[in-house]
């Protein structure tokens, strides 16, 4: 998967973590072109790693220093070979226990001078752009911790910070590398970068609301959604209420769904010299979609003991298509 900038143990571990912190892509992300792939990898660790900070322990830890946190690895990344880099990845990798609770997420962040080592390695022009986005990444996050979604504007906004920030990325690293790239293919991709971040964190959201209830973590569906029923998220997880989550998980469904036909337009303008990225970004949407299939009208989404996943089987039918 390397070239020869970048096989070394840093790289191997950067591998390693994909495999446990997303299986989906880390299935789909080595099937990119070598001109793209690594940078690529690179931005999806460094956003696990801010989403880290951003998302666990909502309530044990202070909005300040939150806010310190999401500033000091945006620094980092901004900044890596900067005098104090070392010195604020020690504190980060330190720190880290008091704040993440998952051991995946948890082993990433302490190994961030890994990660640091190779974006090191990575072009000036390839830095430039991941750090733009992410600029944009960490202020929405600031904006929305401690803020409740109250709407489904709101929603969109946010799954736009978390997500759609990095298609803009996706985007604009494609459009500096593609040799075969036409005018109108560069006005579709930029009129429909967003819309697949924001689609895959709407799949998401919807996936885990039990887990994120039980956790005490954020509820992320719109807090308007509920009162429009007079109820309250944790009633959703009573059997009682059943007739009223199937109905609001449909509105939840049709948030997600409006971004299918942006992302199927945005597909089509990927120049041809990423066969590669074509497929694995195809692959992941495909996945997404057989989630909210398996979603759909299913009351284990509220009541299951685990997180509802699509079947072995549909993975391996979408798989068949691509590759």
């Amino acid at each position: 998967m390397a070239s020869g900038r970048f096989e070394s143990k840093e790289f191997q571990y950067c591998l390693s973590a994909l495999n446990k912190v997303s299986r989906s892509f880390a299935l789909t992300i080595p099937m990119i072109e070598e001109s793209i792939r690594t940078p690529i990898l690179m931005g999806y660790l460094e956003a696990r790693v801010l989403d880290s900070f951003e998302d666990e322990y909502q309530n044990k830890i202070s909005k300040n220093e939150r806010y310190r946190n999401l500033d000091l690895v945006f620094s980092i990344l901004k900044a890596p070979d900067n005098d104090q880099a070392a010195i604020k990845v020690k504190k980060i990798t330190e720190t880290a226990p008091d704040y993440i609770s998952n051991p995946d997420y948890l082993d990433l962040v302490q190994n961030f001078d890994r990660i640091i080592k190779i974006h090191r390695k990575l072009k000036l022009a390839e830095r430039k752009i991941l750090i733009n986005w992410f600029s944009k990444t960490v202020k929405g996050m600031k904006k929305f911790l401690g803020k409740k979604i109250d709407t489904f504007a709101h929603l969109d906004e946010y799954c736009y910070y978390v997500g759609g920030t990095i298609g803009g990325f996706l985007t604009d690293l494609l459009i500096k590398k593609s040799r075969n790239i036409t005018a109108r293919q560069i006005k579709t991709l930029k009129s429909f970068y967003a819309d697949f971040g924001i689609f895959l964190q709407k799949v998401n959201i919807i996936r885990d609301f039990r887990e994120d209830i039980l956790k005490n973590k954020r509820i992320f569906w719109p807090q308007q959604a509920f009162l429009s029923h007079e109820l309250t998220p944790h009633k959703l997880l009573d059997k009682k209420y059943e007739a009223q989550a199937l109905t609001l998980l449909d509105q939840m469904l049709a948030s997600a769904h409006k971004h299918v036909e942006p992302i199927n337009k945005y597909i089509s303008a990927i120049p041809p010299d990423f066969p590669g990225f074509k497929r694995a970004f195809s692959i992941n949407f495909q996945m997404g979609i057989e989630t909210l299939k398996k979603v759909k009208a299913n009351p284990a989404l509220f009541y299951g003991e685990a997180p509802l996943k699509i079947e072995r089987k549909v993975k391996e039918k979408i798989l068949s298509q691509y590759i």
